[in-house]
């Protein structure tokens, strides 16, 4: 599980080596467009890797603005 952080790299989310990683918002409830672009590039990257991504939202309000952005659509699961 990878705890998100401001400071998360695209690196840090795709040389995990676990086939099923999980991104832990926490508490978040929002997030800048510089993180939405690494994560962004990162999925994309796992996915091409046919890893599984999960986001695990305590936060509505952000899940909703992840699902309308499209991560579900590039594969992203939320729980």
């Amino acid at each position: 599980m990878i705890e998100w952080k401001r400071e998360t790299t695209k690196e840090d989310i795709c040389c995990n080596e676990e086939k099923e990683i999980i991104i832990d918002f926490c508490d978040r409830i929002a997030i800048s467009s510089s993180e939405i672009s690494i994560l962004f590039f990162a999925v994309k990257e796992c996915m091409q890797k046919n890893k599984n991504i999960f986001f695990k939202l305590r936060k509505n309000i952000l899940r909703e603005v992840l699902e309308e952005m499209g991560f579900e659509k590039l594969g992203v699961k939320f729980i």
